[in-house]
């Protein structure tokens, strides 16, 4: 069950449950009293189990993309990523004085505007035809490399 919770938790929609959740844990009180206003203590089994399942998601996503493995690390062809950005104003201020960065093999990379960091968003490639991605539980049947 903390699995089932952990891809819920991770769903656009549930943003902030999860920030309730982390808030909880991040003040040493328990997730149902942040989330309900009902303080329930660790007894009650669905503290622990949202506690769980905000581990699990925590460690099922990558550090650096901020995606969930079970999307990221999948070899299914069906899942795919879009690059957005976003731009902080405040770190463009500090970056406006670096040089162009060069990439590894020394080529220039196109200089990102003042500020802007990419993150990634995935999606289904059939999705205009209304196919959703597949869940946690369907990609770790099929197996993670």
């Amino acid at each position: 069950m903390p699995g089932f919770l952990a891809e819920v938790l991770s769903w656009p929609e549930n943003r902030g449950a999860t920030l309730m959740i982390k808030s909880a844990r991040e003040w040493g009180q328990t997730p149902l009293l942040f989330l309900v206003g009902e303080e329930h203590g660790w007894a009650e089994y669905r503290n622990r189990l949202l506690a769980a399942a905000m581990t699990l998601l925590d460690a099922e996503t990558c550090k650096s993309c901020g995606t969930p493995v079970w999307l990221g690390h999948s070899t299914n062809n069906e899942i795919q990523f879009e690059v957005h950005t976003t731009t902080c104003y405040g770190c463009a201020e500090l970056e406006k004085e670096q040089d162009t960065r060069v990439s590894s093999t020394g080529q220039t990379r196109r200089k990102p505007t003042p500020g802007e960091s990419p993150y990634v968003v995935p999606y289904n490639v059939f999705r205009d035809e209304g196919a959703r991605l597949p869940s946690r539980r369907e990609e770790y049947a099929r197996g993670l490399d």
